[in-house]
């Protein structure tokens, strides 16, 4: 055997042992998050939902580190399930989910009514439009409806899973960029598709032109499918792996 065919099955090797790791994870996850809904309750997770150990990340962030003002972009499964730990635990949090398409929207609304916790998130639909400032062109959601319905709000978890990485390159850098002003002291940041070459960038981007003024913490790995940006003081929140 060549030295390369012997390093390509090595390679084959430990991205086999990463997607197994991440296997058990989700398995472990998502019997955990069952155990938040009634018993025979099956969640609608789809190709597009955050995976269950991502959502587990979540929630101990809100539990660890006392997260109250979540914003998410792309609304989904995770909202369910978020919006009803809160609802359980009666926690003083608000959760604003923005998404580009009504319809979507309407069925989360649907599932929120469901499982009697629809009061703890708010929407806002924000269509694609053309984006464009010093740092970015391209597409992104209506940045002007977002802006409205935040206001003055400080936010303390910031969770990008939209839009569509078909709607222009580094589709989701907007993000930050119009929510800056918004952002607390401390905060935390989820971004999904991480092995995604396009989401590597827009993470690193952030970290350098939000860290001019912040100490920021960037995380990712190669068996992850997210990465995160942490400012601030705060406790590791990332869940048992194996």
């Amino acid at each position: 055997m060549s030295k390369l065919n012997h390093l390509k099955d090595l390679l084959n090797i430990r991205v086999h042992f990463n997607k197994n790791a991440r296997n058990i994870s989700d398995t472990r996850a998502s019997q955990i998050i069952h155990g938040l809904f009634d018993q025979g309750t099956v969640l609608p997770f789809n190709p597009f939902s955050l995976n269950p150990n991502t959502i587990l990340h979540l929630i101990n962030e809100i539990i660890i580190n006392k997260r109250s003002s979540v914003i998410e972009f792309g609304s989904g499964l995770s909202t369910v399930v978020l919006a009803k730990y809160v609802q359980l635990n009666q926690l003083p949090i608000s959760i604003l989910s923005v998404d580009d398409d009504q319809d979507w929207i309407n069925l989360i609304k649907d599932q929120l009514r469901q499982h009697k916790c629809d009061s703890v998130v708010s929407f806002v639909y924000a269509p694609i439009k053309p984006y464009s400032s010093e740092n970015h062109m391209g597409s992104w959601y209506d940045s002007e409806k977002i802006t409205q319905a935040l206001q003055d709000n400080r936010l303390d978890m910031v969770v990008v899973d939209g839009p569509g990485a078909n709607t222009s390159r580094l589709a989701r850098f907007p993000a930050l960029e119009v929510i800056e002003k918004n952002l607390a002291q401390n905060f935390f940041v989820l971004l999904d598709d991480i092995r995604r070459s396009d989401e590597k960038i827009i993470l690193n981007k952030w970290a350098s032109t939000l860290g001019k003024n912040k100490s920021l913490k960037v995380s990712w790995n190669k068996k992850d499918v997210y990465g995160t940006l942490v400012c601030g003081d705060g406790f590791s929140s990332g869940p048992l792996s194996y």
